[in-house]
């Protein structure tokens, strides 16, 4: 059985589930919405993407210590990742603990380089970034000052971390409205010093870094409307994001104390 889900990590943790829930984790393949797959006799099942089941999914995989890996190494994106994903998540399940230890098993070998990979990419960046700022006059809605600027930066990694590095960001500039956009898929991490989103911008949004009021507005605009808040993506990611990025979000101050 193929299970096919929507792309998102949550969607993935519920066809997860579906698969245990259809007792076909130990030969179901997983495989994301717009993937070519070359196994047209198999038979294919939507896994609709539920909150509460990637709750479930996500709570057992804290439980057997395999949380942060399993989202770094899907964060990879590879061509099959699912799949061995899948496959350390079950033997784990049947074993009661990880089994990354275990390298000459081939699903345990690519989670474990995938990961490895993002978290090596994600490090990186993190010296890498650089800020343009886009000059604003824009007063502040609650002193009536200036804002503070917005700094906007570009990045094409390999891999999808920004999640991996929004953390650190968030701390660097507390006090300064931020956006980098990962050109690759046309996603961005934005900041307004309260709250962090990660959303998905048009190619409008994406132009050469600008220095007007113009652009600010633009995203400001496209901010406040954004129908995919990071903030709700937290309600899952706090059981996989790493503890040392958790204090450094608003969602997680607030949620933690």
């Amino acid at each position: 059985m193929i299970l096919i889900y929507d792309g998102s990590y949550e969607g993935f943790l519920s066809a997860v589930f579906d698969a245990y829930a259809l007792r076909v984790a130990d030969g179901a393949l997983i495989r994301p919405e717009g993937r070519d797959c070359v196994l047209p006799l198999e038979e294919w099942r939507d896994a609709a993407r539920s909150a509460e089941k990637a709750e479930r999914v996500t709570k057992k995989l804290h439980a057997l210590g395999l949380a942060e890996t399993v989202f770094d190494a899907w964060l990879s994106r590879d061509s099959e990742i699912e799949n061995n994903l899948l496959g350390v998540i079950a033997l784990a399940i049947r074993e009661g603990n990880s089994p990354m230890e275990r390298l000459y098993l081939d699903s345990v070998r690519a989670v474990a380089g995938a990961a490895r990979r993002v978290r090596t990419e994600a490090h990186r960046f993190l010296q890498f970034v650089r800020f343009v700022k886009v000059e604003s006059k824009r007063p502040a809605l609650t002193d009536g000052g200036e804002a503070p600027g917005l700094y906007v930066a570009d990045i094409e990694p390999e891999y999808d971390i920004l999640p991996k590095i929004a953390g650190h960001f968030a701390r660097r500039f507390q006090d300064q409205r931020f956006i980098i956009r990962d050109k690759v898929r046309n996603q961005a991490l934005v900041y307004d010093t309260k709250a962090c989103q990660i959303v998905t911008f048009p190619e409008i949004m994406a132009p050469p870094l600008p220095n007007d009021a113009q652009f600010e507005r633009l995203w400001r605009r496209y901010f406040d409307s954004v129908a995919i808040p990071w903030r709700k993506n937290l309600k899952l990611q706090q059981h996989f994001v790493p503890k040392k990025y958790r204090k450094h979000l608003t969602e997680f101050q607030n949620r933690h104390r």
